[in-house]
């Protein structure tokens, strides 16, 4: 591909005619006018990258390196998609950089180094040798939250506010019918043997159909009740344990093995116990449901910079790709007695907390579940300072 740059064309063209001295200010020049570029690209305060399409990154400016948690841009050692230190912005950058062919936008809530939601833009570079691609970030925080989360979060919320009513109606009537159920029963006491038969099994069947909405209704509406966070500095690990020794003798019982890792090390932070507490028991019976015949739950607590990580890894069934999508919406199950509101709670606790939560799985192999959470701390409250004494 022939070079486009005019001052590069201009040197070529008269390269046999060039004397040493000439070729030198010519070289200057050059230097000097790319570093105008990078200096100017540094002082932006959007992220610059740009990546060749294999992954290795060629530039990246001062605040994309910030934002990516690489070292320094100053200290030349080469850098790749690889070394970015949040999982989702380089799962999205890596899935974009091979096939991106025209301008492509998405938003990412990102949570290591620091917790901020970014704006992406990439966009091919043409006109060059090398085949490259334009990464440009902006931070989105305070202005609005990733696109995909946003939406998701306002499809439940919508649901939550549409049921929860439906649920309180139907609690009513299911109570009348039981009622009513109970006093049929007592009223075919005196028919003969084969026509209390026959009223009785349609009755029984009735009375377990209406047992089985009731407990619909109350798992609904216990799902939905959410009292607001209530934050304090706890340990996770504890958290953790709590939620073990409340299920163990049902792992126990059901020839569950559980490997705990706690990490010690990780600092107290901002958590709503009660609400954790409920996320990682529904995550501990995903694990046990997945595996009606025993085996091995992992669960390991680890964190890195400001993200506590709990990842819970069970070598049960595993899901296929096709359901990994749908697994955190409402009433959305694989399991013939699952409500399809476990997971959904386990998703709006997290996101509640400003955390994420992934899932990887394979068939015959197992799921993991991961659960990231910023660790935030209180606000320190600058002291009262009283003019008159000048004091604090």
């Amino acid at each position: 591909m022939p070079i486009k740059n005019p001052f590069i064309q201009r040197v070529l063209k008269s390269f046999d005619r060039i004397d040493r001295e000439s070729l030198q200010n010519y070289l200057l020049d050059l230097a000097e006018e790319n570093r105008l570029y990078r200096e100017t690209l540094h002082q932006l305060n959007e992220g610059i990258i740009l990546i060749e399409r294999n992954g290795k990154i060629r530039y990246v400016n001062y605040q994309a390196s910030v934002w990516l948690g690489f070292e320094s841009v100053a200290s030349g050692k080469p850098q790749t998609i690889q070394q970015i230190s949040d999982s989702e912005l380089k799962r999205f950058l890596r899935e974009q950089i091979g096939k991106v062919k025209e301008r492509v936008a998405g938003d990412v809530h990102v949570l290591s180094p620091d917790e901020l939601d970014l704006g992406v833009i990439l966009a091919p570079v043409v006109g060059t040798r090398e085949d490259y691609v334009l990464v440009m970030m902006t931070n989105l925080s305070g202005e609005k939250a990733p696109l995909i989360d946003q939406e998701r979060m306002a499809r439940i919320e919508a649901l939550i506010s549409l049921a929860a009513g439906i649920a309180h109606e139907i609690g009513n009537p299911l109570n009348s019918l039981s009622i009513h159920l109970q006093i049929c029963q007592k009223e075919i006491k005196g028919l003969t043997k084969s026509q209390k038969k026959v009223i009785e099994d349609s009755l029984n069947v009735m009375s377990a159909e209406t047992e089985r909405l009731d407990r619909i209704v109350r798992n609904f509406l216990k799902a939905t009740r959410r009292h607001p966070l209530r934050y304090r500095l706890e340990n996770i690990n504890r958290i953790l344990e709590e939620s073990l020794n409340i299920l163990m003798p049902e792992l126990k019982d059901k020839r569950i093995k559980v490997d705990f890792k706690p990490d010690e090390a990780v600092p107290l932070f901002l958590q709503d116990r009660d609400r954790l507490n409920l996320t990682f028991i529904n995550l501990i019976k995903n694990g046990m449901e997945a595996m009606p015949r025993g085996g091995r739950l992992r669960i390991e607590v680890s964190h890195e910079g400001k993200i506590a990580m709990v990842k819970f890894q069970d070598n049960g069934k595993g899901s296929d790709d096709e359901d990994l999508p749908h697994i955190f919406e409402a009433y959305y199950t694989t399991k013939e007695e699952g409500s399809g509101l476990g997971l959904m709670t386990v998703y709006n606790a997290i996101s509640e907390h400003g955390g994420r939560i992934e899932v990887e799985s394979r068939i015959g192999k197992g799921t993991t579940f991961t659960v990231l959470l910023p660790m935030r701390l209180p606000k320190l409250q600058l002291p009262k300072y009283d003019l008159s004494t000048k004091k604090a």
